[in-house]
């Protein structure tokens, strides 16, 4: 029985190694995923300041690229219900001086405007036409003179961006709502 006796003891000494050892295997997993979500964490936390730093410098980025749009087009105008029956470039600005120069009644040469061109892809119905002045005098002279287009097929706008194109649309509704109610309202850029 002593025998007996011993391996009883061994197997129970045996069973208690194994069940220290599953424990001390147990803390060690329990210890290296702690770790490993630690580090998980941190480079999570670290992922996550970058991606909001580049979201800053991105809507940093697209503000500026708007001021420069903005600053682009500040001497522009568009002209529309201009026919298109040119076949040149020195056609075109031929058209639109007489057009500003006799219909609109303003003195406009060719040292006035610095640059214009035909908008979209040509189609069956008119297009119109960007005219860049080379001085922001004459092109707020022309508007000035815009309610001389009335009765006519011509009309002209500011050049804005898509983006104040946008906020313009939006603002509209609230523009209208407005003059209903008997005020006087002006919409400048994307403001009310």
């Amino acid at each position: 029985m002593d025998s007996m006796e011993e391996m009883k003891l061994m197997l129970k000494s045996i069973q208690a190694q194994q069940f220290k050892q599953s424990e001390e295997f147990k803390s060690l997993g329990e210890c290296i995923a702690k770790q490993v979500l630690d580090k998980l964490d941190e480079r999570l936390v670290l992922i996550e300041q970058k991606q909001s730093n580049l979201e800053n410098k991105l809507e940093l980025q697209e503000n500026q690229i708007e001021q420069i749009e903005r600053r682009l087009r500040q001497r522009n105008i568009v002209l529309f219900g201009l026919e298109e029956k040119e076949r040149s470039y020195f056609d075109l600005e031929t058209t639109v001086l007489r057009t500003i120069n006799n219909t609109m009644q303003v003195q406009c040469h060719e040292t006035d405007i610095e640059s214009l061109r035909r908008l979209g892809k040509k189609r069956s119905n008119v297009r119109p036409v960007v005219i860049t002045f080379t001085t922001l005098g004459k092109k707020i002279q022309v508007l000035r003179k815009k309610k001389n287009l009335e009765g006519t097929n011509y009309y002209i706008k500011e050049d804005f961006t898509g983006k104040v194109l946008e906020k313009r649309r939006e603002l509209q509704d609230q523009a209208k709502k407005e003059r209903d109610m008997g005020n006087k309202v002006i919409i400048r850029q994307d403001k009310l």
